[in-house]
């Protein structure tokens, strides 16, 4: 990751460089299962879902695909949004002042 590259919250405090996303797409096809098993198989797959239900998968330009349990909507609003890390860290920092109150 080149310094001062844009980073994108995708779950549970994991991020990936929004330069490298070739695509956010819902994993409901029997190809798409396909393309997480031979990524699994190639020592590419990368799963930041903590074991949850998987609700995106995003394919980076090395051939890594990311699993997510966020819906490809939202990844794709911080994405083009530019909020990425920003409104991740802001939301918990509102949480934390929240429940010091």
């Amino acid at each position: 990751m080149s310094r001062g590259s844009r980073v994108i919250h995708v779950g549970f405090g994991n991020t990936v460089s929004a330069d490298k996303v070739i695509a956010i797409v819902s994993p409901g096809s029997q190809r798409l299962r396909q393309l997480v098993k031979n990524a699994e198989e190639g020592m590419k797959l990368v799963d930041a879902s903590r074991g949850k239900k998987v609700r995106s998968l995003i394919i980076m330009d090395s051939g890594h695909v990311v699993l997510s349990t966020l819906d490809p909507k939202t990844i794709a609003y911080r994405f083009h949004s530019g909020e990425g890390l920003k409104y991740y860290y802001g939301k918990k920092k509102e949480q934390s002042q929240a429940e010091k109150e």
